[in-house]
């Protein structure tokens, strides 16, 4: 096995080795740095300030993607769109990079782990594998999980933001704006998600889109139940001629409402957790140092619990 682990690092290091001169030789050849800049994902004059996802991990998934082959049946690209809508495209990420993504999260897991598990494969080879294609596999999944992560954190500040900007809202169409101005009027001094939408749903309307069509694509990039519900009563407002004033409004108490009755149920389910962390960790905890204490007694002073000094080497 160590002759075998030998082996193995003496050629990693060879190709490492040859890779570097390699790539060295490339850069110095004329009109190169011009070639590599096509693949740039970054403005010019913005490299120093992207993110390291952009400048070298994007550009790479974006390189693997054309090579997936039959993993490209793995992904459902509609789910794709549909997070990454909800997460507002984070750095520009598109349902296809997602492929090259996981693409590198299974081929960069699976070669950290056989790195790791070389040094060990001989006495369970079998259970070697068996971690090698697990971590391979959690490698594959890994971009959805920070891409549902990201998703979910849009979409409660989105919930969160809501019922301030109902009120906002209300008094400025209470004030005499129309509905459009007032969405404008107030997404200009709101820094959140929620104005993000709210901005390119005015766009859709500036470039033509009917209002019902950018209701529609309001809901789809957004699966938070408090946006769903608003524009909902905005559609049913319109279809009735209820004033706007008093549908915001409206919504603005039921969702405060509802949010104090989250509020609620987080708190009920905060109770459990504690009674489970009182029972299993410092229960626990305040026994064994009982019980040590009072080995520590028999030990050093045995007589408190009648026992004979020479039990103890005493």
């Amino acid at each position: 096995m160590g002759i075998l682990v030998g082996l193995v690092g003496a050629i990693l290091g060879f190709v490492g080795v040859l890779l570097f001169f390699s790539g060295v030789r490339g850069l110095m050849v004329p009109g190169r740095a011009e070639q590599l800049r096509r693949y740039s994902t970054v403005p010019e004059g913005e490299t120093t300030q992207a993110s390291v996802f952009v400048r070298r991990i994007l550009p790479i998934a974006r390189r693997l993607t054309p090579k997936a082959g039959p993993l490209r049946k793995l992904v459902k690209l509609s789910d794709m769109d549909r997070y990454l809508a909800a997460a507002n495209y984070p750095n520009g990420v598109q349902p296809l990079d997602m492929i090259g993504l996981k693409m590198e999260g299974a081929l960069g897991l699976f070669l950290l782990a056989l790195l790791l598990l070389l040094a060990w494969a001989a006495k369970a080879p079998v259970f070697a594998v068996v971690i090698l294609l697990f971590i391979t596999i959690f490698g594959w999944f890994l971009p959805d999980v920070f891409l549902r992560g990201a998703a979910e954190r849009r979409q409660k500040a989105i919930t969160l933001a809501l019922p301030d900007f109902l009120d906002l809202m209300t008094v400025s169409v209470e004030a005499g704006m129309g509905f459009d101005l007032a969405i404008a009027h107030v997404t200009q001094r709101m820094k959140n998600p929620l104005s993000e939408e709210l901005r390119r749903f005015l766009q859709e309307l500036q470039m033509g889109v009917d209002r019902s069509t950018a209701y529609r694509h309001l809901r789809q990039r957004n699966f938070s139940p408090e946006l769903q519900t608003f524009v909902g009563a905005l559609e049913h407002a319109e279809d009735l001629g209820v004033p706007i004033s008093a549908t915001l409004q409206m919504q603005s108490e039921d969702m405060r409402v509802s949010r104090m009755q989250r509020a609620e149920q987080k708190a009920a389910k905060a109770s459990p957790n504690i009674s489970l962390i009182t029972i299993f960790i410092t229960l626990p905890s305040a026994v064994c140092l009982m019980v040590a204490l009072m080995v520590l007694n028999a030990i050093y002073n045995p007589t408190i619990f009648g026992l004979p000094t020479f039990m103890f080497g005493r």
